[in-house]
């Protein structure tokens, strides 16, 4: 029954459209950094923090964004954003929503797994997750496990949708279950067209 991840996917999509205005031509990403640059948000951030920033604005005008955050690593990028959502809420929002079209592009052809695998992966390396019970962290490995074969549709059908966002919502900070959601229905609908196109993924 396909009717409850395409609701999914759109109820999402829907939530995380509702962002702040911002130009509307050039590129997104580099724009919004310059003006988080400029803004109050950047003074208060910690000095590590300014130097992700300042390094963020270099990797964006220089298209090499993805290089960069595989060099600091998925986990140091989230706890960046940690930092920009406690100070200003719509800026950390409309940042993921840029970052994760930014990190999509070069990842279009594998169905989002590299986005989506990376997110699993810092939840399941952050010490939060050893405070799930057992069968709680199976479900995370697992569903890490099906976003890699193509089956994540599937396994969350079977595991229901709330079950699942109650445990990352428990374990993450909110800036972190923002863009779990934004990647787990970008995956779901990537699945969902691949099935629509081609038929059912083997693996």
């Amino acid at each position: 029954m396909m009717l409850i991840p395409i609701v999914l996917v759109s109820v999402l999509a829907f939530a995380t459209s509702a962002d702040p205005t911002v130009p509307s031509h050039g590129d997104h990403l580099l724009d919004l950094l310059m003006a988080i640059h400029s803004s109050s948000t950047f003074p208060r951030l910690p000095e590590s923090e300014k130097i992700i920033a300042i390094e963020l604005i270099a990797a964006a005008e220089s298209d090499s964004v993805t290089h960069y955050v595989d060099r600091i690593g998925f986990d140091r990028l989230l706890e960046f954003l940690d930092h920009i959502n406690v100070i200003n809420q719509p800026e950390a929002h409309l940042l993921e929503k840029y970052l994760i079209q930014e990190l999509g592009q070069e990842e279009v052809s594998t169905v989002g797994r590299r986005s989506l695998q990376d997110v699993l992966s810092a939840i399941t390396n952050d010490a939060a997750f050893k405070t799930l019970s057992d069968d709680d962290q199976a479900m995370v490995l697992n569903l890490a496990k099906a976003a890699e074969n193509s089956t994540l549709t599937v396994y969350v059908e079977q595991v229901g949708y709330s079950r699942v966002l109650a445990v990352i919502e428990h374990i993450t900070a909110p800036a972190e279950t923002h863009i779990f959601l934004q990647y787990l229905s970008s995956h779901i609908a990537a699945e969902l067209h691949h099935t629509h196109q081609n038929g059912p993924i083997l693996g």
